[in-house]
């Protein structure tokens, strides 16, 4: 605990990521706390919680693959692309067939190209494109890559339809409801959202936040949904530091580590704390981060 971890945590709908955090940081009295990926309110679902030290594998877990539970409804888009916003078009039946809503998820599968929505935290030219679009700036949304590794059909009654979508980082499931539903001749939207997992972490092993004020900071800890910062990061390879080489490594020495394919390399000490991650460079391994324990 000295030196914090991840929570993982189950976001309910109508609830900010901010709040959560909040909570988090109030219940609990720890001095950092952040979020790896906001959830937009409408959505649920899976949130990671970096605690104190632990928010310094931000970078590594938000580049974590992505899995969504989601609900498109076809013949309304809004100006948000999903529940929130104002309708600004619509589409009449007939809905497409299955087999035509099986076949429109194959065209996606992939890299793709994605145009960021209106509504959303991308910052262009110092602002807020969400910021930029209420205050009426017409400020053109950038084009970004994404990779949708697999979209599985689960249902569809008349004119909603249920996937499970597996995809990288930064990927928007409100443009990919727009985008398919256009690809099958209609308007469409997310009607709902929930994450399932990102990377190896997964809504199964989460806490609610509800359960939150019957917890105590070792209950916290004991849980299924905490993981140290080592156990965070145990599909990269590791290496066991003696004391005297930990202590090195804390006050920016390189230690000697033999070659290894990963991009990758945990620092640990004899008790197992990590100390230290380690990043591929041009000219060998390099420092990335230290965790003092």
């Amino acid at each position: 605990m000295n030196q914090g971890g991840i929570l993982s945590i189950c976001k309910p709908e109508g609830m900010s990521s901010a709040k959560i955090v909040a909570i988090v940081k109030r219940r609990f009295g720890f001095k950092k706390v952040g979020h790896f990926g906001t959830l937009d309110p409408f959505a649920k679902g899976l949130m990671l919680i970096g605690i104190d030290q632990g928010t310094k594998l931000s970078s590594l877990i938000m580049s974590l693959p992505k899995r969504y539970w989601a609900f498109v409804k076809l013949g309304e888009r809004t100006d948000t692309l999903d529940p929130t916003g104002k309708v600004v078009a619509k589409s009449a039946p007939p809905w497409p067939s299955l087999e035509e809503l099986e076949n429109e998820a194959k065209k996606w599968v992939g890299k793709i190209e994605q145009k960021v929505p209106r509504y959303s935290a991308v910052k262009i030219k110092g602002i807020r494109l969400y910021d930029a679009t209420r205050r009426g700036i017409d400020i053109e949304p950038p084009i970004k890559s994404v990779v949708i590794h697999s979209i599985n059909v689960l249902s569809l009654s008349d004119n909603i339809f249920e996937i499970d979508v597996c995809c990288s980082k930064g990927t928007y499931l409100r443009t990919l409801a727009a985008d398919m539903a256009i690809g099958m001749g209609h308007e469409g939207m997310l009607n709902r959202l929930c994450r399932l997992e990102i990377g190896k972490f997964a809504l199964n092993n989460s806490v609610t936040v509800e359960s939150l004020d019957e917890m105590s900071p070792d209950d916290l800890v004991k849980s299924a949904a905490w993981y140290s910062l080592t156990d965070a990061l145990d599909e990269i390879p590791k290496v066991r530091l003696s004391e005297r080489v930990v202590n090195k490594v804390l006050n920016g020495q390189l230690p000697m580590v033999p070659p290894m394919e990963s991009e990758y390399v945990r620092l640990v000490s004899q008790s197992d704390d990590l100390v230290g991650l380690l990043k591929k460079g041009r000219e060998g391994w390099e420092i990335e981060r230290v965790f003092p324990i």
